[in-house]
């Protein structure tokens, strides 16, 4: 899957906000979600993962979001989620994210 297939958001170099991501799944999401920005494409396949949580109430759809803010750079990224359901721990491609540089 490339940049290109997936849903593509812009957001100013500089902001500062939450990374989130809305999941569907066919279980119900209330287990440990980790979520990722990472360079697409990346050239080592690892991802910088950070600690999210769930918002709202369990349910087969929801929004995981970092516990922390990040600060965009210019840049083409790849939202990715890490569900921990054990024993699988699939990951998913979520959204691109577009950083227009100066």
């Amino acid at each position: 899957m490339t940049t290109q297939d997936l849903e593509q958001v812009e957001i100013e170099a500089g902001s500062i906000e939450f990374l989130k991501a809305t999941v569907t799944a066919d279980i119900t999401l209330d287990n440990t979600v980790t979520v990722a920005l990472s360079l697409t494409p990346t050239s080592t396949g690892a991802h910088d993962w950070k600690p999210a949580s769930w918002t709202g109430t369990a349910g087969t759809t929801r929004e995981a979001r970092t516990d922390q803010t990040l600060t965009y750079a210019p840049g083409t990224y790849t939202v990715y989620v890490k569900l921990t359901d054990t024993p699988e721990v699939p990951i998913i491609a979520a959204y691109a994210v577009i950083v227009p540089g100066p």
